[in-house]
């Protein structure tokens, strides 16, 4: 499966998106757990951060996106990378925020 279908490649990540929802694969170091993911995401903006260390992604959305009412209500995972043996990525599926009015 294309990890960026109806999205883009960066360098440090792949995204994709449905009507509904986008997808963000971040690349992680080999070995990362789950344990050592810290994820913020916003209606505008997301970080990732790999403990002990600093951000690994700090940025702005294109489009606004649900934003999760506590850590409990984000969708992710940590997964191997298909493109990459022995690679992790971060999964992200986070849900479009629909413009006023529109449902």
């Amino acid at each position: 499966a294309d990890l960026a279908h109806q999205g883009a490649r960066t360098e440090r990540y792949v995204w994709s998106q449905s009507a509904d929802e986008v997808q963000i694969h971040f690349r992680v170091p080999a070995g990362t757990r789950a344990k050592q993911v810290h994820l913020t995401v916003e209606r505008e903006r997301f970080s990732l951060r790999i403990l002990p260390g600093g951000p690994l992604v700090e940025e702005a959305l294109a489009h606004r996106v649900r934003a999760p009412e506590d850590e409990l209500d984000l969708d992710w995972s940590v997964v191997d990378d298909p493109e990459l043996p022995g690679g992790r990525l971060v999964r992200v599926i986070l849900a479009k925020d629909s413009p006023a009015g529109v449902v």
